[in-house]
């Protein structure tokens, strides 16, 4: 708050709002109860404009009220020595660094400020930069948003790296104005107010409504940090404070770091998806083998593809066997050594899967209809086939397992 306007009398009846005139009145904003607060941080320089002489007049339904004069001095802030926040993912040098002001109406952005983070001999010194603090109004959201940069501690061990790792990515914290005045000299941008700040960003975009989106802010704080807060987010030091991160995010925190590094998203570093393997058909069912290291694809026109799968981030084809049908289901039997693949119009077909690498046909059984799933019994004696336009059919898997192949 920069000052309130202070009225003698309403008159008859009540003030609906204030005007502000002058040479940089836009550079200050006036509520209806009369309480000023900077508008355009960034226009207020008081090395070009030492202080502001505006007019204020008061508004009601009756009409406007007799301008009177305000004036505005400004402080001559010393900026080299208000660099109290730091830019770590270790301690970020020569980042360029962005302060943006969240509008409530539409949840757009305006730009306050723009700075670089501080370069030094020891980390202590580098990553800092003016985070503004006595310019933020305690009910507003802030953005603070850190690109590229050094970062000499990229390890996070608290000891200086003999050389950099140049940082192509973007960290950002936002928060509301109160919040970040509280962590004070603490406050700090990091990979933990990034991940947070991914989590939140949906609720900026749609409908963004301040209440609503300091309660999710607040929820999903807790799913960064164990039991955290909104201070604690912005205050985590990566060199200290780690074992606080939950699970997911300490299990794969070097790896977050690094994906920044490289100007990846990171939130996409925790993704439910552990690996994949294009199987060039269609995959319809799938099985897997006893010792789960082996999946068993019926891949329609592709038929059955087997996959090594021990690796489960790096899947990849040991074998396969062509049916003549499309291969829709499949299961095995109970020792592993045969595939019963439902071939749609081709009928249930048996593989012999002994070797993985080399698939081969042991028999088959036109079902009349359409194969599309298959189950055996307990003792693996008979196949249930489900047989679209033929309803259900039972096999006799041992008097199948006579014929020769073909």
């Amino acid at each position: 708050m920069v000052g309130k306007i202070d009225l003698l009398s309403q008159g008859e009846a009540n003030v609906t709002d204030f005007t502000l005139l002058g040479d940089g009145a836009g550079n200050f904003s006036v509520d209806n109860q009369g309480v000023i607060k900077v508008a355009n941080a960034s226009a207020l320089d008081y090395e070009q404009v030492h202080y502001f002489a505006l007019q204020a007049i008061a508004n009601n339904k009756i009409g406007d009220s007799s301008p009177v004069n305000v004036t505005i001095n400004l402080n001559n802030a010393d900026e080299n020595s208000t660099a109290t926040a730091t830019a770590q993912l270790g301690n970020i040098a020569n980042a360029e660094v962005k302060i943006y002001k969240i509008i409530e109406d539409n949840s757009t952005k305006t730009l306050l400020y723009t700075e670089t983070t501080s370069s030094g001999d020891t980390l202590d010194t580098i990553g800092k930069f003016n985070a503004h603090l006595d310019i933020l109004d305690d009910d507003t959201f802030y953005l603070y948003y850190v690109k590229g940069g050094k970062d000499f501690d990229s390890d996070d061990d608290g000891i200086k790296d003999a050389n950099f790792t140049t940082n192509k990515g973007v960290i950002r914290a936002i928060a509301k104005g109160i919040d970040i005045k509280q962590a004070g000299d603490n406050f700090r941008v990091t990979a933990v107010s990034e991940l947070l700040y991914e989590r939140v960003h949906r609720y900026l975009i749609a409908n963004f409504d301040k209440n609503s989106f300091e309660n999710s802010l607040e929820q999903e704080a807790k799913k960064v940090l164990t039991n955290a807060t909104i201070y604690d987010i912005l205050t985590f030091n990566p060199v200290n404070d780690k074992a606080s991160l939950s699970k997911i995010y300490k299990d794969k925190y070097t790896k977050t770091i690094n994906f920044i590094h490289q100007g990846k998203i990171p939130l996409l570093n925790f993704s439910a998806k552990l690996g994949s393997y294009n199987t060039t058909g269609n995959a319809e069912g799938v099985t897997l083998s006893s010792d789960g290291k082996k999946a068993y694809v019926a891949d329609y026109d592709n038929g059955l593809v087997v996959i090594d799968i021990s690796d489960p981030t790096n899947p990849t084809k040991l074998g396969s066997y062509n049916t003549a049908g499309y291969a829709e289901g499949v299961t095995l039997s109970s020792d592993g050594k045969k595939a019963y693949v439902a071939d749609y119009y081709n009928g249930l077909v048996v593989i012999d899967i002994s070797d993985p690498t080399n698939p081969t046909k042991l028999g088959s059984y036109n079902t009349a209809g359409y194969a599309e799933g298959v189950t055996l019994s307990s003792d693996g004696s008979k196949a249930y086939v489900a047989d679209y336009g033929n309803d259900l059919v039972v096999i006799d898997i041992g008097l199948l397992n006579e014929q020769k192949r073909n």
